[in-house]
């Protein structure tokens, strides 16, 4: 380090990341903000001349986006689904257009029947997670539980995902 006129000299980013690490405040944040409109308003305030989309990149990154809360959908949403696909070579992929104006899909079920006459019922049920925003259009794929049936029965009976903002 280097004395000046009998002191210590600290350099100006060593004292920065001390500040920030310490547990000086309660606050959720080390800046002593608590939620991203804070940050962007005292950002504003404090940054001056730095754009506003830089000082929104910058909240962001210290107050991510909590995801949204995923539940089963209703029969109405499922209804909107067209799925296309079916199962070759221990796989069952496709495709799945999500027909909601309002709904992220985030997860299907696919329910799995054999149709051969020699192999007995036993059908099974495969949960797929996706993102599909509204009104398009995503693969579908899913390693099947392998056995000797070839031909299957297939439809989705159940969906998860959120409204969309």
């Amino acid at each position: 380090m280097k004395k000046i006129a009998g002191g210590t000299f600290i350099p100006l980013a060593i004292l920065a990341s001390i500040a920030l690490i310490s547990p000086v405040q309660s606050d959720a944040s080390p800046t002593g903000l608590s939620n991203f409109r804070q940050c962007l308003k005292e950002s504003g305030k404090s940054l001056g001349n730095t754009s506003a989309q830089e000082i929104s990149r910058i909240c962001r990154e210290q107050f991510p986006k909590k995801p949204p809360k995923d539940r089963d959908l209703s029969p109405d949403v499922l209804n909107k689904l067209d799925a296309d696909g079916g199962p070759a070579y221990g796989t069952f992929s496709g495709s799945l257009f999500n027909g909601n104006a309002d709904y992220t899909i985030t997860q299907v079920t696919l329910h799995l029947t054999p149709i051969q006459p020699e192999i007995p019922l036993i059908t099974n049920e495969y949960l797929i997670d996706m993102n599909v925003p509204p009104l398009t259009k995503s693969a579908l794929s899913v390693a099947l539980k392998s056995d000797i049936t070839r031909e299957f029965s297939w439809r989705l009976i159940n969906a998860r995902g959120y409204r969309a903002r």
